[in-house]
């Protein structure tokens, strides 16, 4: 729009949008700085130092989550996810790939809304702007690079023929299935069993707080009434839409001195053509400039004075006085208007009743807010607003109603540490910028737990069926030791327990119509361990022996990449940062300081 006009001469504060904080950790909850480490490392990852004050670093943010853990337990894993986050950082940087720059001033400019708050974190941080911008960029392309890894087709020839291969293995499986139906009905409890079992699950029976409440909501809507627009107030918003609605195109005229300026309004004034003024521009004989003005809407042009004088102009041809801008002094021509799409009557009548809605909506219910926060009953504000008082029954914070009693400002005095109390009027609230609520609590029912006469059917069947699900688990051990010990007997216990042998062959991860439950599938698949025993999703105990593992060697091209790429798409992410980190580590140069190490932990 402006393409010939030099820069402002005076210059607006600007800021590096450089990282959103914490974005880019794909294993830990803070970033890992690539400057400002420890002399001492703790480790090297193919060539690559890790630090010992990262380490500690990282050691105490698992601590403080998991502060019921053995320190050696939270150490290793530190120190494992310093390791693989190292090695999935070289993999991205490796790759080509980089964060785009739009999307880091994107990201930080949601996180940093100004100048001074960028500083500050800087500050207090003790960190340069230059370096936290390469470690939050390293960071942001690597949680990148493995979303896209995990989405998209992989461009690492190796990595794809690895994760081709772990999708083209099979397994051949014996299932040995206990049902829970069968455990619950061989299962008998006396009142005394259901007695205990209700006194040590009390909390799972405990009904939540309740509320009754008294209410109406008030919008926009109620106050737009179309058939109340008069003709001329009809004319007068079309002549006001000419301004405000439509697009402009323009010119103008910059000068560094006003009085050049000046003059060359007056000439103008006196039937100079602008092509004279524009000449003599060029010509060396006036110091000034001159370009167009692209169409554009009222606000969206190069400077708000330039464009409030555009927009004050009536006819084409006309020119604004002298303006001072950004820029210098400018004189504005009007070249073009582009008038906006004419409404029909019906159509501007609803616009101007909608409009002058929302105004009467904000005076009415702020009125109504005082009112309210002054104690005026429920039932007066309502009468005021026109409104008719609604009832809502016996509720609570997992189940309301209506979306509405979900908002955080409604449920906080429904629900909250400071509820209120039976006959309480309540705080208004917007709900939206169309519609505002008023309530009162008119009763209220604490939580509390039930007598077991009220509840004796439920209780006894859920003791029931944690009796039959113990009982599960200490058969499904037996028959785990009769698989090792004494085959002979292993049928004899799994009739007895009415449960069934099942054997299949080639079962693959990638199978969509496999005859296995999805979560069944992928227990058999994260699992290596010979044996191992789960609960199935309906409730059945499952002992699962692994008789063989297929894995097929994947050389060349993969020419399957949409089908399993397609599969990490439906399944956990999580196992794919598993799998991959696992490939990285067989394939990388690591070693650890075990000196440093043993001193950290003692």
């Amino acid at each position: 729009m402006l393409d010939n006009i030099r820069e402002k001469k005076t210059s607006v504060t600007t800021y590096i949008l450089v990282g959103l904080a914490g974005l880019g950790m794909l294993f830990l909850g803070v970033p890992l700085f690539s400057g400002g480490q420890g002399s001492t490392s703790i480790a090297e990852v193919n060539g690559e130092n890790i630090s010992i004050s990262a380490f500690n670093n990282a050691a105490q943010n698992l601590r403080a989550q998991f502060p019921d853990a053995e320190l050696a337990t939270v150490e290793r894993a530190a120190l494992n996810q310093l390791i693989n986050k190292q090695l999935f950082n070289q993999t991205a940087a490796n790759s080509g790939y980089r964060y785009p720059d739009q999307a880091l001033y994107n990201d930080l400019k949601a996180q940093f809304p100004d100048d001074a708050s960028y500083k500050t974190f800087l500050e207090r941080s003790g960190i340069s702007a230059g370096a936290y911008e390469n470690s939050l960029r390293n960071d942001l392309t690597a949680r990148r690079y493995g979303e896209l890894m995990a989405i998209t087709h992989i461009d690492n020839p190796q990595i794809a023929r690895q994760f081709a291969a772990n999708f083209a293995q099979t397994r051949d499986v014996t299932l040995i299935r206990l049902p829970l139906a069968a455990a619950v009905s061989e299962t008998s409890l006396s009142e005394e069993q259901i007695s205990d079992y209700y006194n040590d699950h009390q909390q799972s029976y405990l009904t939540p707080d309740r509320v009754n409440i008294d209410y109406f909501i008030t919008s926009v809507d109620d106050f737009a009434d179309p058939q109340s627009i008069s003709d001329e107030e009809l004319a007068q918003a079309r002549d006001e839409m000419q301004k405000t609605d439509s697009r402009r195109a323009g010119s103008y005229l910059l000068f560094d001195q006003q009085e050049q300026a000046d003059n060359a309004r007056a000439q103008l004034s006196d039937g100079t053509l602008r092509d004279s003024l524009t000449q003599a521009i060029d010509a060396g004989e006036i110091s000034g400039e001159y370009g167009e003005l692209n169409l554009h809407k009222a606000g969206e042009g190069i400077s708000p004075a330039a464009d409030k004088a555009l927009f004050a102009l009536d006819a084409i041809g006309d020119y604004s006085p002298v303006v001072e801008t950004d820029y210098g002094y400018m004189i504005i021509g009007l070249s073009k208007i582009d008038a906006p799409e004419a409404l029909g009557d019906g159509a501007l009548r609803a616009q101007i009743a909608n409009k002058r809605a929302e105004e009467t909506y904000l005076s009415q219910t702020n009125q109504a807010f005082d009112a309210a926060q002054n104690g005026t009953a429920l039932a007066q504000i309502a009468t005021l607003l026109n409104q008719n008082v609604q009832n809502s029954d016996w509720f609570s914070a997992e189940r309301p109603p209506q979306d509405w009693m979900s908002q955080p400002e409604v449920s906080e005095q429904l629900f909250g540490e400071r509820a209120l109390e039976a006959e309480e009027m309540a705080q208004p609230v917007a709900i939206d910028d169309q519609r505002s609520v008023f309530f009162t609590v008119t009763a209220r029912e604490a939580a509390a737990v039930p007598e077991l006469d009220t509840i004796h059917a439920q209780v006894s069947d859920d003791a029931r069926q944690a009796a039959a699900r113990e009982a599960l688990e200490d058969n499904g051990n037996a028959v785990l030791q009769a698989w090792k010990d004494d085959p002979q007997a292993l049928d004899e216990l799994i009739s007895a327990h009415q449960g069934e042998r099942l054997s299949y062959q080639g079962l693959s991860f990638t199978d969509e119509n496999s005859a296995l439950d999805e979560a069944v599938l992928q227990q058999i698949f994260q699992q290596n361990a010979r044996d191992h025993a789960f609960f199935a999703p309906n409730g059945d105990y499952l002992i699962s022996h692994l008789d063989a593992v297929h894995t097929p060697a994947v050389d060349g091209e993969i020419n399957n990449l949409d089908q399993w790429t397609s599969l990490w798409q439906r399944t956990s992410q999580d196992l794919f940062a598993v799998g991959l980190t696992e490939w990285l580590r067989d394939n990388a140069k690591i070693s650890v300081n075990q000196d440093v190490l043993s001193r950290s932990a003692n």
